[in-house]
């Protein structure tokens, strides 16, 4: 039997790209359990940092774009926490045959695995690193920008990375960080699940909890189709259907909707939009089955670390000093700019 894996990806094509088709998403799913184990016997272990490191990155639409090093050579990848290694993106005209297959939402196609003796975010390095390859250069159209690749969980094992949407900052945690770090107070911690590589928690829907996976490489919030009907009948509004796609470009439409109150751990998010998509290809021998996907508007409404270390979510909020920071017009006005030129919408969450 063929190996399978899967790499959680959500993109938003623009209605420029699609011209009448707007609204519409591609995702193409998650590794399984047993192409991970094999991930991490192969790959050697990252080195964390030492004191707490800054970097900038680039937010298109819900994705997190940041520079990186293979080989020594500066290019920039998705951050995707949905993903377990390094996927790179191929532009060569065949794939070598590996026998392992991607799968999405409506079809599979199959890729090459390679050994990347030398990566490096930041000050986190991976050597050996165990990656994937597979021709994603029509997604690089839809972003209009070039797509090296997506850095998965392995890299950053050893790691926490903290993501300021509003500062457009990753910041890397030192292994023996304190509660309170220069701009940031850690108000709470949740330990998370591991469904293989991608960090589970549980959120609180009307009367029921949902099983969701953290994914970074998400522009939207995903939650199984199966539950529309019983959530549709508690705290919703109904939006515009959006139209999902798979790795084989195939269009599937989807219902769309504002769920108004969502309760995670003691903090309640309010009016978040999900999609409704089939969970089937995720689950499927899956260690952990998945109601749905925490993507873009779930991390955006506040500051989380994820500590794969000891398998922690941690909401942090700023200093007061950072606030002040933060508020003065200068500041205010520059985010607006940046917005702008990029066309995208800033949202202060708080």
């Amino acid at each position: 039997m063929r190996g399978l894996i899967f790499t959680t990806l959500i993109f938003l094509f623009s209605s420029t790209f699609l011209l009448s088709q707007s609204n519409v998403f591609y995702t193409s799913g998650l590794f399984v359990k047993k192409e991970v184990n094999n991930i991490l016997k192969k790959s050697k272990a990252t080195v964390a940092a030492e004191t707490p490191e800054i970097i900038p990155f680039e937010l298109e639409g819900g994705l997190i774009f940041v520079e990186a090093r293979l080989g020594g050579i500066p290019k920039y990848y998705i951050l995707d926490s949905g993903a377990p290694t390094l996927i790179l993106n191929s532009k060569e005209n065949s794939i070598k045959k590996s026998g392992v297959n991607v799968a999405s939402i409506s079809g599979q196609v199959e890729i090459e695995n390679r050994i990347v003796k030398d990566f490096k975010f930041g000050t986190i390095k991976s050597n050996f690193l165990e990656a994937y390859v597979i021709d994603i250069s029509h997604l690089e159209k839809i972003k209009n920008r070039p797509i090296e690749g997506l850095i998965g969980k392995e890299h950053f094992r050893q790691s926490e990375i903290l993501i300021d949407y509003e500062k457009r900052e990753i910041v890397v945690l030192p292994k023996n960080r304190r509660d309170n770090i220069e701009g940031f107070e850690m108000v709470e911690s949740i330990k998370f699940g591991v469904g293989n590589h991608m960090p589970v928690v549980k959120l609180k829907i009307g009367k029921r909890i949902y099983t969701f996976g953290i994914d970074t490489g998400a522009e939207v919030n995903l939650l199984s189709k199966r539950f529309y009907k019983k959530i549709k009948k508690g705290n919703i509004q109904l939006t515009e259907g959006k139209r999902i796609s798979g790795i084989d470009k195939k269009i599937e439409k989807v219902e769309s909707a504002i769920i108004k109150k969502a309760t995670f751990n003691k903090r309640v998010f309010h009016d978040m939009e999900f999609v409704f998509a089939n969970m089937n290809h995720l689950n499927e021998n899956y260690e952990i089955e998945l109601d749905g996907l925490l993507g873009y508007p779930f991390l955006s409404a506040a500051i989380f670390s994820i500590d794969y270390r000891t398998n922690r979510l941690c909401i942090w909020e700023r200093s007061i000093r950072e606030e002040i920071e933060i508020l003065k017009p200068e500041n205010i006005s520059t985010i607006a700019k940046i917005d702008k030129e990029k066309k995208l919408t800033f949202k202060t969450n708080r």
